[in-house]
């Protein structure tokens, strides 16, 4: 392990055996990003089964965060030398619109399922989305957001009508 580290430039240190004190650092920025999921999940209602979605994306937006600590620059400003791309960050657990795929569709098949927005899937320009009806994982790259609606402030009947509004907007613009 040691000829990897020295082949990428990593300096690998060790603290002793039960000696927390050595570990402060590593516990406070565990215990931020912990903070940051907790308050991705409250403030979303995303259960707390998807934590591991909301950790990815407190990383995420810790790492994109400029710091005092590095004179007002992000970490990925350091590692990369560039400014992060903030045009797809998008707000964890709101209420999104996907596409559905158009093999085995009819004309009166509906054009999008509402889903529940979890993040981003590494090495891919799609959103990780949770389904709503299907209830499972998918990844998309168009969708519609809907950034001021969360799982829990909608009920049955608003969401028929939300379903109905957007499907008359996707055949407005898929028609134009």
């Amino acid at each position: 392990m040691n000829e990897l580290y020295d082949a990428e430039g990593i300096i690998h240190h060790t603290s002793y055996v039960e000696t927390p004190k050595q570990n402060g650092l590593v516990k406070r920025k565990h215990q931020h990003l912990m903070n940051v999921t907790r308050a991705l999940l409250f403030r979303s209602h995303v259960p707390s089964k998807f934590w591991c979605y909301a950790l990815e994306y407190a990383t995420y937006l810790v790492n994109i965060t400029p710091t005092p600590l590095l004179k007002n620059d992000s970490p990925f400003e350091r590692l990369y030398k560039r400014k992060p791309d903030l045009d797809n960050l998008r707000i964890f657990g709101c209420l999104c619109f996907s596409g559905t795929l158009m093999a085995n569709m009819t004309k009166l098949d509906p054009r999008a399922d509402l889903g529940v927005f979890l993040g981003f899937k590494k090495n891919t320009k799609g959103y990780l989305v949770l389904i709503l009806k299907l209830i499972v994982s998918l990844f998309q790259e168009m969708l519609l957001f809907m950034k001021t609606l969360f799982l829990t402030m909608i009920s049955r009947m608003k969401m028929v009508i939300l379903m109905r509004i957007l499907y008359l907007w996707l055949d407005l613009f898929l028609i134009t």
